[in-house]
């Protein structure tokens, strides 16, 4: 099994210890991996830098590496017993913000001016957790 299985939670120097894959430039969770590291003050061993999510999941799938990846992009690997995961270490897995993304070019509507009222209010009062 992999050295992660028997664990309940990651630490910074455990991940750094591992080969890792990166993701595409350009991609969020290639944004969020650097921001991690920076901020955990560790050197990942990226081994790889791969531009397709799916095949990011295949090469972990097959062993040795290890990578971030949203819990909803993982899903049907999970329930078919493929992949395993574990939050993020520390404050990394706290730190993901959401934004709504609408097409600019559409008239103005109420409705979508209520939900995106709904969707600002809901990010501002999630922020306002400790």
């Amino acid at each position: 099994g992999h050295p992660f299985s028997s664990l309940k939670s990651l630490s910074d120097q455990l991940v750094a210890q591992h080969f890792f894959i990166q993701h595409a430039e350009g991609s969020f969770m290639r944004d969020f991996t650097r921001t991690y590291a920076i901020e955990s003050g560790i050197h990942l061993w990226e081994r790889m830098i791969i531009n397709s999510p799916e095949s990011v999941k295949h090469t972990v799938e097959d062993g040795d590496f290890i990578s971030f990846f949203p819990l909803s992009g993982i899903a049907s690997e999970l329930a078919a017993g493929s992949l395993q995961y574990l939050p993020a270490p520390g404050p990394a897995g706290k730190s993901v913000k959401a934004y709504m993304a609408y097409h600019a070019d559409q008239p103005y509507s109420p409705l979508r001016e209520q939900f995106k009222q709904f969707v600002q209010q809901q990010i501002t009062e999630q922020n306002m957790k400790p």
